[in-house]
């Protein structure tokens, strides 16, 4: 009866535990490989091609499961939570980031212009 309840439920909270843990691990990994990836273009060691094509960050990172963050102590959930915020931040600064770059034309688009202007001449 209540020692299967509360077995269950240690099973439960530990599996939330694990999968959460991953999550926010995996969350913060991509956050640290982002802010590496700035660094090093800031430092001059990355170009803005190669900044552009490999410093993204995956948008729609999923959150935690709200029914096993539920099963996790305070602390952990809170801990989770500013993972998040954290996460969305960075995501703000990278979508502002790249909103605010015009992109250069392409190598089609210059080689139009160049053809009209000689064209033109």
């Amino acid at each position: 009866g209540r020692l299967d309840e509360a077995g269950r439920d240690d099973d439960a909270a530990r599996i939330a535990l694990s999968c959460e843990a991953l999550r926010t691990m995996t969350r913060m990994m991509q956050a640290i490989a982002w802010l590496l990836n700035h660094r090093a273009y800031f430092a001059g060691d990355l170009s803005d091609f190669q900044l552009r094509r490999y410093g993204r960050l995956v948008p729609d990172h999923p959150g935690g499961d709200p029914a096993k963050v539920a099963l996790l102590e305070l602390h952990l959930r809170e801990l989770i939570a500013e993972t998040e915020r954290f996460y969305a931040r960075l995501l703000r600064l990278d979508r502002g980031w790249r909103e605010a770059e015009t992109p250069s034309p392409s190598a089609i688009e210059r080689l139009r212009e160049r053809i009209a202007q000689s064209a033109a001449r």
